[in-house]
């Protein structure tokens, strides 16, 4: 077992409760142009025909509280709520097979997503989604992002106890058998390219689905070979550390081939297994260690993938003769034991042209609830007594029990055997009045949290906040007192060991450690805004000499225009764009201002008086040479007034035909409209004239 060792990280694990409401799984998108849609109120199916892909593997995201759908992929291609693709939506790298792709929230950031996919060469990529870009119809914006090599097309995402995170748990699929499972870390800052490395199990190397039950504490996968080969495991999982443990081989027997399908019931209860080759089985396990088992349903059909849906009921996909089918089996009683389950074949048709290709969309089973972050993920230490003749004592808070502790308490002046301690709540008196930094190293299942904190054993506190200082408007700056204490009482009401400012005014801090204490005041100058203005907007001619100057006015200690670089109080213009400065003064404060410099120049028009539509490539079409114009409308009629042409373009002129029809060879007239600038003034303009058609 390989794990990462990270100083600062931690993660602790309690009790998941199943979270209510959850709709991220109302809509399916998969298949052959499949679509089945559960109502957010009403989770009753129906079938729907709006789907744009023809894929095996796939994965489908609607949002948590409407049910309404996000978007959707095949692992190559991202479609939107709208069945567009979006932008940046094609080309990502996937095998499209079984469970090759997979859909996770980017945790702490909403609207994001990412796209986990495997490819031919086992590379396991992501790509990013984010369902506000383009006015609410999504954009990717990051794609084929690799992660790993030698991956198994199954995988799964199961949330962690903290953090808002996930662990995308699959398993490796490497040039021979083996066992070895991957858990990445999928955090706010991304996903971790380091995993977990677990190897347990039995070795494999085809391998079916991989999935989680509902709160997230076991995983289960299936090997897809013959009967002497076919199994399914049962792992527990711990959603702190990322690790599988306790693997249990489920009973098969021997005409019990190709294990595939997973699902496990609603509560939890029970777990089902589809062997799909041939005369297919779908088998209930149950009971301790699921080691009671029952079927649930036998097809001379193939029964593939199984899919837990929001209504609580468990649907199957079917094919014959490795030809997919559009009808779905339905189990309607999943809790129930295998004899009542309701097995119901052919219970959903998903409409003519359409099938599930053998698999359902990929998603997250866990729904358990995350937990909110808290400072060191509730892990802390305090200390009391600091007084000097007095034994300190020192507290670990947490909301469970570490593997071990080590605490180095730095009185080096003392026997090196006092100066540690591997107990949970040990005292120690120190030597002397001075500073020490007591740490503290906590260990659970290979995951170390170093904690440091001053303990300073005094006569009589000593506090200082330093001199009076200054914060620009808007700004904010950090008080952190001398002499710190397990408790501080600030005036604004905080009692922690520092705090931010953003206004002027005067803060004291009391630093208590509860028999010695001291405070001290400090003035917090809160200076005004700086005052730049440039403008808004300005238009020059830069097909001219034409020059604008910009001023950011005089006063301050540092100017930077951008996008020129000058570092000068004003700038020469003479092209037109977006120009910001941002000026400083000599207290560090700063401010900024923009303008637009727009094109604003006088029209050019000439009309030439002769062409040959005749396909060489040089005046096939009559149209103007032109700049700077608009409201424009040229018409053009043949010697008895009848209008041959008509536009309101510029840039689209007559090519000689009319109806289709090339136009013979004469004169014909012309006469046309437009607006433009003539010494900075806009006018109209009406001009006719002829035009000699030559052939």
């Amino acid at each position: 077992m390989k794990n990462l060792k990270g100083g600062f990280f931690l993660f602790f694990i309690l009790t998941a409760a199943v979270a209510l409401a959850q709709h991220e799984r109302d809509n399916w998108y998969f298949g052959n142009n499949a679509a089945i849609k559960f109502g957010s109120t009403n989770p009753k199916p129906t079938v729907a025909n709006d789907c744009a892909m023809k894929t095996r593997a796939s994965a489908t995201i609607s949002d948590e509280v409407t049910g309404q759908l996000l978007f959707y992929t095949d692992g190559v291609s991202v479609w939107n709520k709208f069945h567009a693709l979006m932008p940046n939506g094609s080309g990502l790298i996937n095998e499209i097979n079984a469970q090759g792709t997979l859909i996770v929230p980017f945790p702490g950031q909403k609207g994001k997503y990412f796209i986990f996919t495997v490819n031919a060469t086992k590379t396991l990529s992501y790509s990013i989604v984010d369902v506000t870009e383009n006015s609410g119809q999504g954009n990717v914006i990051s794609k084929n992002n690799i992660v790993a090599q030698k991956i198994s097309y199954s995988f799964t995402a199961v949330k962690q106890s903290v953090n808002n995170g996930y662990w995308l748990v699959t398993h490796s699929n490497g040039d021979v058998a083996n066992n070895s499972f991957f858990c990445f870390p999928i955090t706010e800052t991304g996903i971790k390219p380091i995993p977990t490395e677990i190897k347990i199990g039995i070795l494999g190397r085809n391998f079916g689905d991989l999935v989680s039950n509902a709160k997230g504490d076991k995983i289960v996968i299936t090997h897809y070979a013959d009967s002497l080969n076919a199994f399914a495991q049962v792992f527990d999982f711990d959603k702190l550390c990322g690790q599988l443990s306790n693997p249990i081989t489920l009973h098969r027997d021997a005409k019990w081939d190709y294990a595939y399908g997973i699902a496990f019931s609603p509560d939890d209860s029970k777990l089902y297994v589809a062997y799909s080759y041939m005369e297919s089985q779908v088998v209930q396990y149950s009971g301790t260690n699921f080691s009671s088992w029952g079927i649930a349903a036998t097809d001379a059909q193939n029964l593939n993938n199984l899919m837990l849906g929001p209504d609580g009921k468990l649907y199957i996909t079917t094919h014959d003769n490795s030809i997919p089918s559009p009808v779905i089996d339905v189990i309607e009683f999943p809790n129930n034991p295998a004899a009542t389950c309701g097995y119901k074949k052919d219970a959903l048709n998903l409409g003519i042209g359409r099938n599930s290709n053998f698999e359902f969309p990929n998603f997250i089973n866990d729904t358990s609830k995350h937990f909110i972050d808290a400072p060191n993920y509730g892990i802390t230490f305090s200390f009391t007594n600091t007084c000097l003749g007095d034994s300190v004592k020192f507290t670990i808070h947490s909301n469970f029990t570490a593997d071990s502790v080590r605490w180095n308490f730095s009185d080096f002046a003392c026997p090196p055997e006092e100066n540690t301690s591997s107990l949970l709540s040990p005292k120690h008196k120190y030597s002397s009045i001075n500073s020490y930094v007591a740490t503290l190293d906590w260990y659970r299942c290979g995951i170390e949290l170093f904690m440091a904190k001053r303990v300073i054993i005094v006569i009589a506190d000593e506090v200082s906040l330093g001199n009076d200082t200054m914060v620009c408007k808007g700004d904010s700056i950090v008080l952190t007192p001398t002499g710190k204490g397990p408790k501080q009482l600030w005036s604004t009401g905080e009692t922690t060991p520092e705090i931010t400012v953003k206004k002027g005014g005067t803060y004291w801090v009391k630093v208590d450690n509860g028999l010695c204490s001291g405070e001290d005041s400090i003035v917090v100058i809160e200076h005004p805004n700086l005052l730049v203005d440039i403008g808004n907007e300005y238009s020059i001619c830069d097909d001219s000499s034409e020059l604008l100057k910009l001023d950011a006015g005089k006063g301050h200690n540092y100017y930077k225009w951008t996008p020129t670089g000058d570092t000068t109080q004003w700038i020469i213009v003479s092209k037109a764009g977006d120009y910001f400065v941002m000026v400083e003064d000599n207290n560090g404060c700063k401010a900024g201002d923009g303008a637009t410099v727009k094109r604003l120049c006088d029209f050019t028009f000439y009309m030439p008086n002769a062409f040959s539509p005749n396909g060489d490539g040089k005046n096939d079409v009559f149209a103007p040479v032109f700049s700077d114009i608009t409201d424009y409308k040229i018409e053009i009629f043949d010697r008895w007034g009848a209008k041959m042409f008509e536009s309101t373009n510029p840039a689209y002129g007559w090519d000689g035909t009319y109806k289709q029809q090339a136009a013979t060879s004469g004169t014909y007239a012309w006469q046309l409209s437009f607006k433009g600038l003539q010494n900075k003034q806009l006018r109209n303009y009406n001009h006719r004239g002829n035009v000699m058609l030559l052939r």
